[in-house]
């Protein structure tokens, strides 16, 4: 193994292990996704089960834990170079017959290197095939209770990059960061990405004021609900389109108060449930 610097501390390049790492790599992994730009054809998906992140670098990775002739490798995979990092880090053992996360690699604001998990696709040898969020909630638990931080050994920190929702987009677009990603809840849809100076469309259809999780209270009336956003504003009464949206709150309501995300009606000046 040739030795690096990396991360400011000693890694090492696997090359002669080359074939057997892309071997294991390719029961997990396909470069086939594609982030799209949003454009006025794909804006309609935003109103569907996707999560927002920021997009922090170009030092994109994989972290790719497997094992090799019985021995246990930490690998950290430069996918447009193939270059292979092997870096000692404490995880369970188990997670080494096959566990793949992906990730950005920066400096933090304490001047710490850290690997910021975005997405996972494999767990302990076994392709996932969840929700996104499920995968991220996957990976947190990994890092609370399998995985052991060692300030000797470690030449960086692990931790799961942010992700929220809609209703806390109008404070990213006031601050400089300049790209967005928008993340499917299914794995099978591509990511959006939003370029936040550029991307006028963003700003013309104010979609952080469009959509909203609100929280709905019954008002004792057929089909009228009061609705409160999270800083409990009121927000006026909920447009029930159809029979079937009826049917759907009438059953959420009979266990008290319950929040949905809700899309603005502009022709009836009312917020609509997404259901």
């Amino acid at each position: 193994m040739n030795s690096i610097v990396f991360a400011n501390n000693k890694a090492y390049i696997l090359n002669h292990l080359h074939h057997d790492i892309l071997y294991n790599l390719n029961n997990f992994y396909s470069t086939s996704k594609l982030e799209q730009e949003l454009t006025s054809e794909n804006l309609h998906l935003l109103e569907n089960n996707y999560l927002i992140t920021t997009k922090y670098s170009n030092n994109n990775f994989l972290l790719f834990l497997t094992t090799i002739n019985n021995k246990y490798y930490s690998i950290l995979i430069d996918t447009q170079q193939e270059k292979f990092i092997y870096v000692k880090l404490r995880f369970d053992k188990d997670l080494y017959k096959g566990t793949l996360f992906s990730g950005e690699l920066l400096l933090n604001n304490k001047n710490k290197w850290t690997f910021y998990i975005n997405d996972m696709y494999a767990h302990e040898g076994v392709k996932i095939d969840i929700s996104f969020s499920k995968k991220i909630l996957l990976a947190y638990n990994i890092l609370k209770s399998r995985y052991i931080w060692d300030e000797f050994m470690n030449i960086f920190l692990i931790a799961i990059k942010p992700h929220f929702t809609y209703e806390y987009l109008d404070k990213v677009l006031n601050t400089d960061i300049t790209e967005l990603l928008l993340i499917p809840e299914d794995s099978s849809k591509n990511i959006i990405k939003v370029n936040i100076k550029n991307n006028k469309l963003l700003q013309q259809n104010n979609i952080n004021n469009n959509l909203k999780l609100l929280t709905f209270e019954y008002s004792g009336n057929p089909d009228v609900y009061k609705l409160k956003d999270k800083d409990n504003n009121d927000c006026g009464i909920a447009y029930v389109r159809t029979l079937k949206d009826s049917k759907y709150l009438n059953d959420k309501r009979k266990n008290g108060i319950f929040t949905l995300k809700c899309k603005y009606n502009k022709q009836f000046s009312k917020w609509q449930p997404l259901i």
